[in-house]
């Protein structure tokens, strides 16, 4: 089995404070990045968390940074119902 490159094992946080919201979707707890200006969304991106799912600040600050980008709305639902370990 190969080692694993030191690329791979590494990553970075991002600064800044998450301005979302968490909100219910299809009865599943999600962080929802709204378009920046209020005016309606281009369309809906989902994100699939990583194993540190929606608790980690990281994920919903992408989440917020897609979704000023794109003029999307932008879902980070909880798929592991709040039991995600950092």
């Amino acid at each position: 089995m190969s080692t694993l490159k030191q690329c791979c094992a590494t990553g970075s946080l991002h600064t800044g404070t998450p301005t979302g919201r968490l909100d219910k979707v299809h009865e599943l707890d999600c962080y929802v990045a709204d378009v920046s200006d209020g005016a309606a969304p281009k369309g809906i991106i989902v994100i699939i968390p990583d194993a540190f799912g929606i608790a980690l600040p990281n994920n919903k600050i992408l989440a917020d940074a897609y979704a000023q980008r794109t003029d999307c709305t932008v879902l980070l639902p909880d798929f592991m119902d709040g039991k995600a370990k950092f």
